[in-house]
């Protein structure tokens, strides 16, 4: 418990460095990044890490700068001691991810090609991060060669789904969830897929509750003017 709360007020002395002489933004994310991969032999803390620094170039007050690095540190210390269920990090780190990425593409005005591949590549990275943790390491090598091809599959169904999304008039905020949600459904079918679960009685029912989440998404959104 010692060396993760001194690692993580290490990730939030970074931050705090960077919040305030951002030069030394490139000497401090890269051993943050490896040091955090190596102690954890999990790449969910690596993200979570490189998420944080994105996002100091997303958020504009200074408030929520420091929140930004308040809220990181945290988050890999109570990852890192296993408090709640590891599928939520990886599905709050999804969330995130993908409003940072969307958020970028909106007001950067990058190329849709270049946002969808971005969201493809962390969605395939995070399922990756989730699957390893499912199963034990012999058997998730086994599982990998001859089930690789599913998570590929999960990684381009997430870019065609956004594809869609990004012609439609929806906030970030809005885009970020209905990813989420079929993030959510799709990961659940292949999870139970791999462990000889997977019915029909559960297909319904994960098709049923996206469905229910995605009306009350979008019963709850602002539309963007044209």
């Amino acid at each position: 418990m010692f060396q993760d709360l001194v690692f993580s007020l290490f990730i939030l002395g970074a931050l705090e460095t960077v919040i305030l002489q951002p030069r030394f933004f490139i000497w401090l994310i890269l051993p943050l990044l490896l040091f955090g991969f190596l102690r954890s032999k999990d790449i969910l803390a690596a993200m979570i890490i490189l998420l944080a620094f994105v996002y100091l170039a997303l958020v504009d007050s200074i408030l929520g700068l420091h929140l930004v690095a308040v809220a990181a540190s945290l988050a890999y210390f109570l990852m890192s001691r296993r408090y709640f269920e590891y599928s939520l990090w990886v599905y709050l780190a999804a969330f995130f991810w993908f409003f940072q990425i969307y958020s970028f593409y909106m007001s950067l005005y990058l190329p849709l090609w270049l946002m969808v591949c971005e969201i493809v590549a962390v969605s395939m990275v995070l399922y990756f991060s989730l699957l390893s943790k499912l199963f034990k390491q012999d058997k998730f090598k086994d599982m990998l060669k001859d089930k690789g091809a599913l998570m590929v599959m999960v990684g381009f169904i997430i870019g065609e789904t956004v594809w869609v999304l990004s012609f439609l008039p929806f906030n970030p905020l809005t885009i970020s969830a209905l990813l989420l949600i079929v993030f959510y459904v799709l990961g659940d079918f292949i999870e139970k897929h791999l462990l000889s679960k997977l019915t029909r009685k559960i297909i319904v029912s994960r098709v049923a509750l996206g469905l229910t989440y995605c009306f009350l998404v979008l019963l709850s959104t602002q539309w963007l003017p044209n």
